[in-house]
């Protein structure tokens, strides 16, 4: 998407329309698509590195394009790590693609927030608008930023909430992998995760402020 190209890259301006919802029509004389309110949802990473820099630039009030204001930035604290590529696969551990599947299978379910959560939401949220009001008048792209993350912060929770049930439903499932499967995927596995989403996840899921 060429994130860090901040000059005339029609991907950038491609994520802008997707934070916001992008409608897109086709037609030809065979084939007709029609995609109303399309979203996309990204998780990355960075060094620091290159990502300084459009900070900065958010910081100084410097003109952007606005893909940055649109991120929900997450700063962790330093910690070694040490790959070992020898290490074996934990078969026992289900893959990213069983993962995937359980998210799939779970389709679009109504989140309902309760009392503890909706309060403790509301509370981050004015915190954010009042950081915005400060900033007004130093840097415009700054207060611009803070404005956007309370719905980030909502899509957030959600997200937490959908990551705990699939972990759930994914413990409760024996995982025997063998490494001449296919990433696990297999029918026998798709009809059990279906079967336990339907009788154990209901179509209206609570959001509680342990998600949040």
């Amino acid at each position: 998407m060429g994130f860090y190209s901040t000059g005339g890259n029609d991907g950038r301006q491609l994520l802008c329309s997707l934070w916001e919802g992008l409608d897109d029509n086709k037609r030809t004389k065979s084939y007709r698509q029609n995609i109303r309110r399309a979203h996309l949802t990204l998780c990355g990473a960075s060094t620091g590195k290159s990502f300084t820099p459009l900070i900065r630039e958010c910081l100084d009030d410097l003109p952007t394009d606005g893909v940055i204001d649109r991120c929900l930035i997450l700063v962790v604290p330093y910690a070694r790590f040490t790959r070992d590529l020898l290490k074996p696969t934990d078969l026992r551990k289900p893959t990213i693609s069983q993962i995937l599947m359980c998210a799939s299978i779970l389709q679009q379910r109504e989140l309902l927030f309760d009392d503890d959560a909706y309060n403790t939401i509301n509370a981050y949220t004015d915190d954010l608008t009042h950081r915005a009001a400060i900033f007004y008048r130093t840097s415009s792209q700054f207060t611009s930023y803070l404005a956007k993350q309370p719905a980030q912060v909502i899509k957030l929770c959600g997200l937490m909430t959908i990551i705990h049930i699939v972990v759930t439903v994914l413990t409760r499932i024996n995982i025997n992998l063998s490494h001449d499967t296919d990433h696990g995927l297999t029918l026998a596995l798709y009809n059990e995760i279906k079967v336990l989403i339907q009788q154990t996840v209901p179509y209206v899921i609570t959001v509680t402020k342990k998600n949040c």
